[in-house]
């Protein structure tokens, strides 16, 4: 039993740290969007799904481990518990502000396109009656500034 304690309390710090590194890690994914460094953020991206999977493992093990422990075993640790906790929960209020972002700026750049752009929303046929799919008009941007 003392070994399990030992397994259990090992698991918490390794999720301590994993989550303080996703934390980070999600400070330089902001960055990288809000800054368009698109190069960056593929390696971002990569590290935290990396650190997920790796989350994901220790979490599975320490909910195994806590079923066969009782809860007068699990007291020492409720403060680690408590930290971990309120880190996920940082980690969900950063991936939520980012999400809302991203659809915020698709949504204005698919106005703006949109605006430029005009397509019909009717839909058209061929002359044998099949339905014949509307092209986009053809775009030249100009990027030079």
């Amino acid at each position: 039993m003392e070994e399990l304690i030992k397994e259990f309390a090992s698991i918490l710090n390794e999720e301590e740290n994993l989550l303080n590194t996703l934390n980070d890690r999600q400070v330089f994914l902001r960055a990288a969007v809000t800054d368009k460094n698109w190069m960056n953020l593929l390696d971002i991206i990569s590290e935290i799904n990396t650190i997920s999977d790796s989350f994901q493992k220790c979490d599975v093990k320490r909910d195994s481990i806590q079923e066969n422990l009782k809860s007068e075993q699990l007291k020492p640790f409720m403060d680690q518990i408590g930290r971990i906790r309120s880190k996920l929960l940082k980690c969900k209020v950063q991936n939520q502000a980012l999400s809302e972002y991203v659809v915020l700026t698709r949504q204005f750049i698919q106005r703006v396109v949109e605006e430029a752009l005009p397509q019909t929303r009717n839909k058209n046929y061929t002359r044998y009656g099949m339905v014949k799919q509307t092209e986009p008009s053809s775009v030249l941007v100009d990027v030079r500034g």
